[in-house]
C-alpha cells in the first residue's frame, strides 16, 4: 500500500476524527440471497428471510425483475432492510448481468434505474456494497458477508460453529452446469437450502457483533472496527494533519516489506520461521499521544519526537537496506545517493542507528504532543489482544476478537477512488507536450483517514523488522515474519513479541513464493538423496497428488502471484518448467477487459517466469556457474543435484 496519489479530504474529516454516537438500529429486516449459474449465466435465485427458502427459476433477462419484485414484496420503509450474500461480487454481477459492461467498467458504477427500483449506489472496489431504493420507497442495503470473514462459506460455517453447515458442492455445480435430471435437481435444492441457511446464520452472526458493541450496521470488517473504536475508545477528537505536512506523510506510506536476501531459487535446510504476534496492532500501541499537540518545522533529525522528513544523502551498501528511494514503490536504495526521499522518523532513526545513511540535506516536521494528549489506539489494541489470548481458538469469539484487533489499522490510510473514472492507466500520453505524464486520478479519504498514523504504523513495523533482519541474518521476510538459520531468537506470547512458528527445509523461489518441508522430509532428502530434492520429488510427488497429504509434508507455504496449488509448484520445480494450467473464475473487470464470460470457470495457461539456471545448489553455486566451474566442487553433496547437467 502506498499513497503517492491525489487524496481529497471531505469536509467532515478536515478538522479530525470525532467520537461516534450512532447506535444499532431498532428494527432490522434480514434477508439473504444466492445465485446459481451455468457457464456464468444465472438460472436459479434463492432467498431466505428466516422463515423458509424461496427458489425462483430465472434466466439472464428475468433475474433482475425477480430480484426487485421479491424485495418490494418483503421490504418496507419503516425497517432497516439488510440483504446479505457471501461473495456479493459474484451474485450482484449475476443479478445485473444485462448491464454489466456499462456498469462495471467503472470502479464506482453509475446509478441504475429500473421500474421496480433504483440502484442508487454500487460500490465495487475492494469491498462490494450496494444500496437500492425500491418502488415502494423502502431502502435496501446489499452487503457482502465475505467483507467480514474471508474464506469459503463451507469452512466458515464450521469455524464459527454456525447452526447450519454448508454442504460440499455437487459435481455438476462444481462443473458450472445446471442439473440434468430429477436426481440432480433434488441434490441442487438440498445443497442450496443448506447454503442459504448457512449464509443467514453468518449474517446473523455479523449483526450480533454490531449489536454487542451498539454500532450501526457497517459494510466491512475494517469499517466495523473503526466504529467500535470511535464509539468505545475515542474520548476526544484526533486532529487532522495539516496540509503542509500531509503530502509528506502520504508519500511515506508503504505496505509491509516482502523481500529475499539470498539468491533464488534456493534450497536451504534447517530454517527457522518466526513471526510477530499482532505486529501492526503492536505498533498502534507504540504511537505517540495524538489527540492534541502541534507540528513544528525542522532542518535536522530530532530523535525524541516522531515526524516526517525529506532527506538527501548517500546510502551505503547493506544486505538488509531500509531507505526507500521514493514514494512510488518499494525499491530500496543500496550503495547510491538518494534525493529528497520521503521518510518517517521511525525508518530514518533506524537507518541512522545502523549507519545506513549519510545525510547531506534534511528538512521536515515533528509532532510535539501536549501534556493532556492520548493515544486511544493503545487501549483498543490491548483490550482485544487480551480477549483474543484468553479465548480458545475453537471458540467463535476468538474470531471476533481477532477480527477487531487486525482490521483497524488499515482504515487510517484507506482511500476510495472517486467516481467518474474508468479503470485507467497509471500514465497517459500528453499530445500537447508530446510526452508521457502521470494520469492524475483522484481519491477520497476514508472514514478515519489519518495518513500520519498510517505511515507511522507501517514504518515502525518495517523498522522493527529491519533490526531483526540484521540481528539474526534474515533469509527473507514478509510483512510480519522472517526466516533465518538462527535458533537463538527470543520468543514470547506478548503483543509484538516473536513466535517460533516452524523449523524445516525451505525451498525459496522468490519473495512470498516458498514451501517449507517437514523435518522428516528434510532428513530423507539430506540423508537418502544427498540433498537432491528433485530426486525425492521424483519418487514421492505422485503420492502427494493422490493422497492430498501436502500439509503433512509441507506444513508452511506461500503462493503469492502463483495461481496453482503447492503440488503444481513442486511439479514445475521438479521438471524445471514455467508454464502450468489452472482453473480460474473470471472476475467481472478482467472479463470486460479480455472479452470473457464473467463468473465462468475457465482453464488458463499461466507462467511463473523463473530462470532455473539461476537456482543455487547446496554448494552455493548457481546451476549455470556450477556447470562451468566443475573443478570448484566442494563435495558438500553426496549426490550433486546438477549431475545430469554435466
Amino acid at each position: 500500500m502506498k499513497v503517492d496519489k491525489w487524496v481529497t479530504i471531505p469536509p467532515y474529516l478536515k478538522d479530525g476524527i470525532d467520537p461516534l454516537k450512532r447506535s444499532y438500529p431498532s428494527e432490522i429486516n434480514l434477508i439473504v440471497f444466492d445465485v446459481e449459474t451455468e457457464a456464468g449465466l444465472p438460472y436459479l435465485l434463492t432467498f431466505y428471510d428466516g422463515n423458509k427458502p424461496t427458489y425462483i427459476k430465472v434466466n439472464p433477462k428475468t433475474i433482475l425483475d425477480e430480484f426487485l419484485k421479491y424485495l418490494n414484496e418483503n421490504c418496507s420503509k419503516n425497517q432497516t432492510n439488510l440483504v446479505y450474500a457471501h461473495n456479493l461480487q459474484f451474485d450482484l454481477t449475476a443479478i445485473l448481468n444485462q448491464y454489466e459492461n456499462e456498469l462495471f467498467q467503472y470502479l464506482e458504477p453509475l446509478k441504475l434505474e429500473h421500474p421496480l427500483g433504483i440502484f442508487t449506489t454500487i460500490y465495487s472496489q475492494k469491498t462490494w456494497f450496494s444500496q437500492v431504493k425500491l418502488k415502494n420507497c423502502a431502502y435496501v442495503k446489499l452487503i457482502d458477508t465475505g467483507s467480514f470473514f474471508r474464506g469459503s462459506l463451507y469452512k466458515l460455517s464450521r469455524q464459527l460453529n454456525l447452526d447450519h453447515k454448508k454442504r460440499p458442492r455437487p459435481d455438476f455445480v462444481t462443473e458450472g452446469r445446471k442439473p440434468k435430471n430429477r436426481e440432480e435437481l433434488q441434490k441442487l435444492y438440498n445443497y442450496c437450502r443448506a447454503e442459504i441457511l448457512s449464509t443467514y446464520d453468518l449474517a446473523e452472526y455479523i449483526l450480533e457483533m454490531h449489536e454487542e458493541y451498539d454500532t450501526y450496521v457497517t459494510m466491512s470488517a475494517p469499517q466495523f472496527a473503526s466504529k467500535v473504536f470511535k464509539k468505545h475508545f475515542l474520548n476526544q477528537k484526533i486532529p487532522q494533519i495539516p496540509e503542509k505536512v500531509r503530502w509528506l506523510a502520504e508519500r511515506s506510506i508503504h505496505g509491509g516489506r516482502s523481500d529475499t536476501f539470498v539468491e533464488c531459487p534456493i534450497l536451504i535446510p534447517d530454517v527457522h520461521y518466526y513471526d510477530y504476534n499482532s505486529f501492526y496492532p503492536w505498533a498502534m500501541t507504540k504511537l505517540p499521544p495524538i489527540t492534541n499537540g502541534e507540528w513544528e518545522e525542522t532542518d535536522d533529525f530530532v530523535d525524541e519526537y516522531e515526524g516526517f522528513y525529506q532527506v538527501s544523502g548517500y546510502v551505503p551498501k547493506c544486505k538488509h537496506s531500509i531507505i526507500l528511494k521514493n514514494a512510488g514503490g518499494m525499491t530500496y536504495a543500496n550503495d547510491e545517493y538518494v534525493r529528497k526521499a520521503p521518510l518517517s522518523s521511525y525508518e530514518l532513526g533506524e537507518a541512522l542507528n545502523h549507519d545506513e545513511i549519510e545525510i547531506a540535506e534534511i528538512k521536515g516536521y515533528i509532532w510535539k504532543p501536549s501534556e493532556d494528549a492520548e493515544n486511544p489506539f493503545k487501549d483498543y489494541v490491548e483490550k482485544f489482544y487480551e480477549l483474543k489470548q484468553k479465548t480458545r481458538k475453537n471458540d467463535p469469539r476468538y474470531q471476533n476478537n481477532k477480527l477487531l484487533l487486525n482490521s483497524l489499522y488499515g482504515k487510517t490510510y484507506q482511500t476510495n477512488r472517486k467516481t467518474d473514472y474508468k479503470e485507467e492507466p497509471r500514465y497517459r500520453w500528453d499530445h500537447k507536450t508530446n510526452s508521457l505524464k502521470r494520469n492524475e486520478i483522484k481519491y477520497k479519504a476514508g472514514g478515519i483517514y489519518l495518513p500520519h498514523i498510517g505511515s507511522w504504523i507501517t514504518s515502525m513495523c518495517r523498522a522493527e523488522l529491519h533490526d531483526a533482519l540484521h540481528k539474526y541474518d534474515g533469509i527473507d521476510c514478509a510483512t510480519d515474519s522472517f526466516k533465518t538459520k538462527r535458533n537463538d531468537v527470543p520468543t514470547g506470547e506478548g503483543l509484538g513479541e516473536l513466535d517460533h512458528e516452524y523449523t524445516g527445509m525451505l525451498l525459496l523461489i522468490r519473495p512470498k513464493l516458498y514451501l517449507m518441508f517437514s523435518p522428516d522430509v528434510q532428513e530423507e532428502v539430506m540423508c537418502d538423496y544427498g540433498g537432491d530434492l528433485r530426486g525425492w520429488l521424483d519418487v514421492n510427488l505422485s503420492m502427494l497428488e493422490e493422497a492430498g497429504s501436502i500439509r503433512e509434508l509441507v506444513p508452511k507455504f506461500a503462493l503469492h502471484g502463483f495461481w496453482g496449488s503447492p503440488v503444481q509448484l513442486l511439479r514445475l520445480y521438479l521438471e524445471k518448467k514455467n508454464e502450468y494450467l489452472v482453473e480460474h473464475m473470471n472476475k467481472i473487470r478482467e472479463s470486460i477487459r479480455q472479452g470473457r464470460q464473467p463468473r465462468k470457470m475457465e482453464e488458463r495457461l499461466r507462467s511463473i517466469r523463473i530462470d532455473w539456471t539461476k537456482e543455487v545448489g547446496l554448494c552455493g553455486w548457481k546451476k549455470g556457474e556450477a556447470i562451468k566451474e566443475w573443478g570448484m566442487c566442494t563435495g558438500a553433496c553426496s549426490k550433486c543435484p546438477y549431475a545430469q547437467e554435466f
